[in-house]
């Protein structure tokens, strides 16, 4: 039943077209088990978001089990090709509006779900010096391939309609800034219902996987410079 759970869920997630934004691949060095796709922005369940581009989504491998360690546990590059810098008000407008229409899409034949009790906040991190709380540092290392010129936290209070369709509380580290040599912004974010503190191999994997991000041209492996 969980493989079956998990089959279904990838084959309505990769079942849009993958696609190019311009001539545009997002690269992303992850472990084999953590599958995933390109997706074309904005995807079908959620045709009601403004930004356009391609997201490219890399799920853990205990994504669709409910009883795993890394259950709902991804990441996703988003690369925007008309978007200007985000403030929070910005990505939870856009953010709400891709899981709200995801949860309806999925949940559709399951009951339904009320999507518009959804709650999802976003706050800015600042940068700070040394004397400052380490709680407020980026999430990403200085070493990451990513130039982020802004960083955020959130948090989603929703229904997880994939494997439990019960309440889930995800937790969101977000990072936006522009892309080499394009006229373009991306938006690279790590999502688990497990906090950060409470399951840091989980977090860990994910950030390293976000660090090694390269937009690439699509006809080529050369990252752009």
């Amino acid at each position: 039943m969980r493989r079956l759970i998990a089959f279904l869920a990838l084959i309505l997630l990769t079942s849009i077209p993958s696609v190019h934004a311009e001539d545009v691949r997002i690269h992303l060095e992850a472990p084999n088990r953590w599958r995933g796709e390109a997706i074309r922005l904005p995807p079908g369940f959620a045709r009601d978001m403004s930004w356009k581009g391609v997201e490219e989504v890399r799920f853990a491998p205990g994504m669709f089990d409910a009883k795993a360690d890394d259950f709902f546990s991804y990441v996703f590059v988003f690369y925007l090709p008309e978007a200007k810098k985000p403030n929070d008000k910005v990505l939870t407008k856009e953010l709400l509006k891709y899981y709200r229409g995801l949860a309806t899409a999925v949940a559709r034949n399951k009951g339904g779900v009320d999507a518009d009790s959804f709650k999802l906040t976003v706050k800015e991190s600042k940068k700070t010096n040394k004397s400052a709380s380490t709680d407020a540092k980026p999430p990403i290392r200085p070493e990451s391939k990513l130039k982020p010129d802004s960083h955020f936290v959130g948090t989603l209070s929703w229904t997880e309609p994939f494997a439990t369709m019960k309440p889930q509380r995800l937790q969101f580290e977000i990072q936006s800034g522009p892309c080499p040599s394009r006229k373009a912004r991306f938006l690279a974010v790590a999502v688990s219902p497990h906090p950060p503190e409470k399951a840091k191999r989980l977090w860990t994997e994910m950030r390293r996987i976000l660090r090694t991000t390269e937009f690439r041209s699509a006809d080529s492996d050369a990252e752009f410079e």
